[in-house]
């Protein structure tokens, strides 16, 4: 009678066996399904923001570099002239090369800044005679003023163009035509910085909800935020 019982028992952990093994494989599959359709990791998450952004830089590089004709070649062009600007461009340069890259910030298409290129010709003799021949020691106390690292400057780009705008700020008064032009060409959005801090409210958002929340999700918590002028 007991082997009876422990076979009848062996029978039912079979059949017990085989019922968990199914559903396994049924969770298996539901869960590899769920994997291909939706994002559940970082790795994930990054190759899906790749492949949204990457028409974008396509196209930034193709109108920007590659093509003579494309829609960003005049501003690529106001930018490289926007090196007048900088107290070391000026310095190592002659004074017509800095004429031209005066004459080139026409190409930012701005009326305004137009109006300031003929007197900056004019200043830029006695920029080359007078102001930058103590340039990298004034960046060095500007830096300390404003980072306590005097060395800062030369290592982080935001530290430099701080410290090129504080440089013109001191000057504004005898370089008229310098001073206004660069008020002008440093509001001249020229950086990602709109959609980096889209990208960091979305990594605040992923720090406190995880990385298998659905895309919908994540989209209507940050245009939230972006509603809410957090971005």
């Amino acid at each position: 009678g007991r082997l009876n019982e422990a076979a009848t028992e062996c029978q039912q952990a079979r059949v017990e066996r085989n019922d968990v093994m199914k559903n396994l494989e049924k969770a298996e599959k539901e869960l590899e399904q769920f994997n291909e359709k939706n994002i559940v990791t970082k790795d994930g998450f990054m190759e899906y923001a790749l492949n949204l952004v990457k028409p974008a830089i396509k196209y930034y590089i193709k109108n920007m570099y590659l093509d003579t004709n494309g829609d960003f070649v005049e501003h690529r062009k106001g930018y490289r002239a926007a090196k007048v600007f900088d107290p070391e461009f000026i310095k190592n340069m002659d004074t017509v090369t800095l004429e031209q890259y005066a004459k080139d910030l026409k190409h930012f298409g701005i009326e305004k800044l137009n109006g300031f290129i003929d007197g900056m010709i004019k200043e830029v003799h006695a920029l080359k005679n007078e102001e930058v021949g103590n340039w990298e020691f004034e960046f060095s106390k500007i830096s300390r003023d404003i980072y306590d690292d005097e060395d800062l400057w030369r290592i982080d780009e935001s530290a430099r163009a701080k410290c090129i705008w504080k440089w013109w700020a001191s000057r504004q008064q005898r370089y008229k035509a310098f001073g206004n032009a660069v008020k002008i060409v440093a509001l001249i959005q020229t950086s990602s910085a709109a959609v980096e801090r889209a990208f960091s409210q979305l990594k605040e958002i992923t720090l406190s909800i995880g990385m298998s929340a659905l895309h919908d999700n994540y989209e209507l918590r940050l245009m939230r935020r972006v509603n809410r002028g957090s971005v």
